[in-house]
This record gives C-alpha cells, structure tokens and sequence, in this order.
C-alpha cells in the first residue's frame, strides 16, 4: 500500500513591532526653535492632551481616572444585580457617593465596567442607570500582558504572567489557569487522559432503524491541543496604543474510525465534545480587569453515499500554528503560520464503499473581558474520505486533510478604538494518501513479481497473454522461459530452458493465445515462433534467421485474427509478415521509412473486433492503423511527452469499448486512444509504488476489463480494473 507522509512540525514566535520613530528631526533646527518646538510637546504632554508620539516602551505607572469607582464586593458595597441598563448595588451603610458621570467597575456577575446616567436610592439599595463604559474611560495609562497556557489537564500548574516589566502594573500572579478550570464539560463517551480528550467509543451518528442500522463512530481516538495565549493591550492617555491577541501552539489528532452505512446516506451534523472555562482577574492599578477563557471543542461532519461492511481506517494529523492579530500605533499587522503533517492507513469495507466522508475537529478560544467577547481564535483541522468500489477487491479512496484558522478581534471593550479585525489562515489541503492507485478510467487492483529466478520472480518480463479463464501467460525474458498465474496471480506453472532446441528460448519476447487454449512465443533471439499447449508442451515451431518470407530477424509483437492468421512484427526487417493457422506464409508489408505503411522498428500489434489492425512503432514514436488487408489508414503520436506523443511506444491492446492502449515506454507511462487515435486517457507515472511503472512493455485487456501491464524495469506485473464510464 502506498504511503505518503508529510512531517513538518516547526514554531514560530512573532517579533515584536519596532518603537516609536524617533524625534531626530529636532536635532538638525535652530537653538530657538528647537527649545520652542521642545516646549510645545511638553506643553502638550502637560495638558493630558492624547498624543500619538507618547513612549510605549519602558515602565508605564498605573494612572486611574479620577471618577473611577471600583466596587469592593464586600458587606460595605457588593452587585445586587443587572438588569439591562440598570446596576443594582447594596450598600447597607448608605455611605457610598456614587453619582452622574462616575464609572462603575467591579467583578460581580463576570466582570463589568459601566458609566453612571443618573443614581437613585432605595434603603440600602442604590440603584445606578449606566451605559456601557470603555478601559480607555477609566485608565490613563497601563498595560496588560498575559502569557496563558491552555490545556485540559485536571492536575499541575502553569505560570501565568502579568504585566513581565517591572512596575508596569502594580503585581504580578501564579495561578493554575486553565489547568484547574472553574468549570469542565465532556461530552457522553469522552473522558481526560493525560490532559488529553480521549474520544474512544464516541458515536459520530447511529442510526438505529432495524431495517438498516447505521453507525459512525470512533473506535479509538484522541485530541491533544495545548495553545500559549499571548493577549494585551497598551493604553497610554486614554488611547489603546497596543493591542493584540496571539494564539500558538501544536494540535493533534489520533483517530481510528469505523462505520457502516449500508444504504444511500446524505447526513451532516455537529457535535459538541468538551469545554472549559476559566475567569482571571488582573489589575491595572486598583482597577481589576476580569478576562474569561472558554475553550471548547466541536465535531462537525458530513457523509454522503455508502459505507457497508464495517469499514475502519486509521488516521492522525498534527498542526503546528500560530495565529492573530496585533494592533500597533493605528495599523494592523496578522499572524498567520500553519503547517501540517498527516498520516494514515486505507480505508477498508468488507462489502462495499461508494462514499464521501469529512470529519473537522474545530477547537474553538472565546475570551472575554468583563464578559464581553474581545476575541475569538478557531481552529478546524479536518480529514476527508473519498472511496469508491465496484465489486471488492477492486476498490479506490483517498483521504485529503487541511486546517483552516480564522481571529475575530473585536477589542470595543478595551476603548472605541481601534475597531474590529479579522484574520483569517489560508487553508492548508493536501492529499495524504491514494491507495490503491485510482484514476478515472482505472483503478489499481494488485500487483506481483520481483526480480531473481524462482517463481514469482522475472528478469526483464516482456509479453503477456490470457487465455480462456484469463490465466496469466508472462514471458521472463533474460530467465528465457514462460510464467503462468491465475487472475489472482497464484503462480500455475512455468516452462522453457535458454537454448535453440525445441522448446527452449533466447529472450522470449511477446506471447498470444488462440480461441482454442494454444500458446504462440515470439522466440526473439532464435528468430522464430513456437506454438505450444497451455502446458507447455511443443505443437508448432516456424521461422529462421533471413530476410525471406517465412524468416525473421528479431521478431517483436504477435497477435491473432478473427480468422486465426497469425501476425508478426518482424522489427529488425521493419515489417509485418501473415501466416495461416498452420505457419503457412500469406503475406508481407512494410518497409524502413517514416511514410504511411513503413516502419522504424515496429514492435506492438494487435488487431480490433472489426479486423483492423494497429501496430506501435518505437522509432517513429507513432501507431498506425492498418486495414484487415494491411492497407495504411491513418496515423497518430509523434516524439514527446505530451498527451497522445510518445517516447517509443511498445506494446498494444483493445480494451472491451475497442479503446487503443498503448504502453509508452521511455514515458513510464500508458495511454489510452479512441480507434480514431484521440487521446483518452493517461494511466501511470515514474516509480516503483501502485500504478507507477518503470518501462512497461506488454499489455493486455480481458474482456471483462482487466488491464495486466509488464512493468519490466520493476520485475512485476500490474493488474488494474477498468471502471465503468
């Protein structure tokens, strides 16, 4: 089975945005009017005007707008309530002086930050109408910088920093993060392992109606996904100067899946698999600052087709990515890095598969301030199946897989500006795995042979024949005798020794059966053809060294008629010569030349239902097409590599729809022709895996659309099945 595997897993880190631009203008002004201009930034800086040009490195003490009221959530004062526009506050000893214009903050009730419209008293319940309020409202200056680990774990402890520059924010904090989650949530059938979610026996979809029960489901499987969390913000006279939220990390998943759909299914679906939450309260100041970390999980999926027999295939596919978005002194800058590594083992049924299947995993970041959604990273790694089955084993799949990734920033908590943003990853699909080897006129069934001297083995195999039960006749050519197999490439028998005498050979070259079950070699070195049973036991010999009728010099190609005749490429003498069944001569044509009706080596032949006949030149880099009586009638191909041009064209067959293939054996390649010489169709390419070839040589088709190919430079053969059209 074919295997193809990508493995790249890298990581990233982001260089941080440069500084401001310097003031080097003011160096090069006049004494004068370079005091002036210097007091006219102080000036400016001194009457709290918001200036773009305000250092955002180094220290940034905490400066609190002074109608700032920060609710303690104590017996003195505590959140009663919310309701719309209206805070609701207790305060027992009725001493609290909150008025019009002041901004409220606190962590009741998830966090809220709001400006007072009016205030009202009712006992110890004083009651606040409020709009929505903004950081930038409620703090000059200050910063926030958040280093979160994210993972599932029931157990240990990350570090979790803020504000890492000294005397940015007033303290600094260790907590378990997400690793001790305020809430946790699995889906039936999911549990933890290892901090990982192990989702063995998670039922996709079922369907449980007696006439046909249907299933999808994970037999074994799990999602390992720990992100780091970079978020902040920068706000410096009332204005964000910095903002940004970052996610990196590696995601893995780990399935082996098994279903079975025995009738005609179009479903799709989502399903939830695991959350968890985590609230945080950070300080600017003594102005807390209440971020929620939710992180959730979704399986989304869509089927269309069949799925019988318990099908199962195995599959992982590893993420590595770094995703967001960062906001620097009014422009916008994104993070976008993914790269993937996909492994997987065929998708097998035991009865039959005609279907499309894509499962995405979509691990989804919310976090919120004071409640307030300010930025949501997804991440959908996904894996598609793709099978198709006439009668098993002739089966074909293929299994895709990508990542897509998408930030939605909306930081309007934070201040008015700078406005949402949105970025999203570029998707990353490949094709994982093709197996066995399909196109869409051919699909790979099996392949045999390797190179050495005993059975099943070949030394440069040439030719190839069927007979009535499409046993397999394979010519070994440098081990100069006759292999037989079964369809199903159970070796039968082999006969022939290296020689000149009876039966014996030197280099066998192509091979043909007659209706009657009798087997006739192209007996290349000794200049002849030899007729024998399917046991190998000698029936007719003919043919000698000589330019004469009736002698060969270097025979190639063989094919038989409707009416018996035998015809043979006599490629040394650049042409075709006809015998009666019973070697007696009939006829001849052709000769060296590149004009219609002559040769350069001509070596494939084969005659159609019809009795016309087309023979493959290697030389000329063509195939003519003859009439029964070896008239010329048209001719196709020419030197290249391009649909329908060859690189010494070898061997022919016809195919149940009287298609032409023809083995093109410089291109490592076949190709498939309508009897007009049109091209149809290309089978193969460069290599030694499932339907890749090395020089293939002979071919034929059986009536039932079998296609054997010899794959000489690969010392095998290759069985593909031709797909209905």
């Amino acid at each position: 089975m074919k295997t193809s595997r990508y493995s790249r897993l890298l990581s990233f880190r982001a260089a941080l945005p440069p500084g401001l631009p310097a003031l080097s203008f003011l160096a090069g002004l006049p004494v004068p009017i370079f005091l002036a201009a210097l007091l006219g930034l102080v000036i400016i800086a001194g009457c709290g005007e918001k200036s773009p040009l305000e250092p955002a490195e180094g220290p940034i003490p905490a400066r609190i707008a002074p109608r700032v009221k920060v609710i303690p959530e104590n017996d003195s004062l505590s959140l009663n309530g919310f309701d719309g526009s209206f805070l609701m506050m207790n305060d027992p000893h009725q001493s609290s002086a909150i008025g019009e214009g002041d901004l409220v903050v606190g962590t009741g009730g998830g966090g809220y930050i709001r400006k007072v419209i009016s205030a009202s008293r009712q006992g110890p319940l004083l009651c606040l109408e409020t709009v929505p309020g903004y950081l930038t409202d409620a703090v000059e200056s200050g910063r926030i910088d958040t280093v979160l680990e994210i993972g599932l774990a029931s157990t240990g402890a990350a570090e979790y920093a803020v504000g890492g520059r000294a005397g940015e924010i007033a303290s600094a904090v260790r907590t378990d993060a997400l690793y001790r989650p305020d809430r946790l949530w699995t889906a039936p059938g999911v549990s933890l392992a290892g901090g990982r979610l192990d989702l063995s026996g998670f039922i996709i979809y079922r369907n449980e109606i007696p006439v046909s029960p249907a299933e999808i489901s994970v037999s074994e499987g799990y999602v390992d996904f720990t992100p780091v969390l970079e978020s902040g913000f920068t706000i410096i006279s009332y204005f964000i100067h910095e903002v940004h939220a970052i996610a990196e990390g590696t995601l893995d998943l780990n399935f082996a899946v098994r279903s079975d759909l025995p009738e005609e299914t179009d479903i799709a679906g989502e399903l939830p698999v695991a959350s968890v939450e985590k609230t945080i309260i950070q300080y600017i100041g003594r102005v807390p600052v209440v971020e929620k970390a939710t992180l959730s999980f979704i399986l989304k999926y869509q089927v269309e087709g069949v799925f019988s027999g318990d099908c199962r295939s195995a599959i992982s596919h590893s993420t590595d990515y770094r995703i967001g978005s960062r906001y620097y002194y009014g422009a916008w800058s994104d993070e976008r890095t993914a790269l993937s590594s996909y492994h997987s083992h065929s998708f097998e049924c035991e009865d039959y598969a005609s279907c499309r299947m894509e499962i995405r995993v979509i691990p989804r970041l919310d976090i919120s301030f004071y409640s307030v959604p300010a930025f949501r990273i997804e991440i959908q790694p996904y894996l598609g199946y793709q099978a198709e089955t006439q009668t098993p084993p002739f089966w074909a799949w293929e299994l895709s897989g990508g990542t897509l990734a998408d930030c939605i920033f909306d930081p309007g908590i934070i201040g008015s500006q700078p406005g949402g943003r949105a970025a999203s990853l570029v998707e990353n699909r490949l094709l994982l795995e093709a197996g066995p080897y399909a196109t869409d006129h051919y699909i790979f069934v099996l392949a045999w042979g390797s190179v050495g001297y005993g059975d099943y083995n070949f030394e440069y195999p040439r030719g190839i024949a069927l007979d009535g039960d499409e046993n397999v006749y394979v010519t070994d050519n440098w081990n100069h005798r006759v292999q037989i197999f079964d369809a199903d490439s159970t070796f039968i028998t082999a006969w022939g020794t290296k020689g000149s005498g009876p039966g014996q050979f030197q280099f066998p070259a192509d091979i043909a059966s007659d209706a009657a079950g009798n087997i006739y070699v192209v007996d290349n070195g000794n200049h002849r053809i030899q007729k024998f049973l399917p046991d190998g036991t000698l029936l007719l010999s003919w043919g000698s060294k000589g330019g004469g009728a009736g002698q060969f010099e270097s025979p190639e190609g063989i094919a038989l008629n409707q009416a018996g005749e035998i015809l043979v490429t006599d490629s040394y003498l650049h042409r075709v010569q006809k015998f009666a069944p019973d070697s007696t001569f009939i006829d001849s044509w052709g000769s060296l030349g590149t004009g219609p009706g002559q040769f350069n080596s001509p070596m494939g032949i084969v005659v159609d239902p019809a009795g016309y006949i087309y023979i493959s030149e290697c030389y000329n880099h063509r195939v003519q097409k003859f009439s029964p009586e070896g008239d010329c009638q048209f001719e196709w191909g020419g030197s290249g590599t391009g649909p329908g041009k060859f690189n010494c064209p070898f061997d022919l067959a016809i195919d149940p729809d009287n298609n032409i293939v023809v083995t093109d054996y410089g291109n490592h390649r076949v190709q498939v022709f309508d009897s007009a010489g049109d091209f149809i169709a290309t089978l193969g390419s460069p290599g030694i895996s499932e339907g890749e070839f090395v020089h293939p040589v002979g071919l034929v088709s059986s009536p039932s659309g079998n296609l054997y190919v010899v794959d000489s430079g690969n010392r095998r053969v290759q069985k593909f099945k031709k797909k209905p059209q």
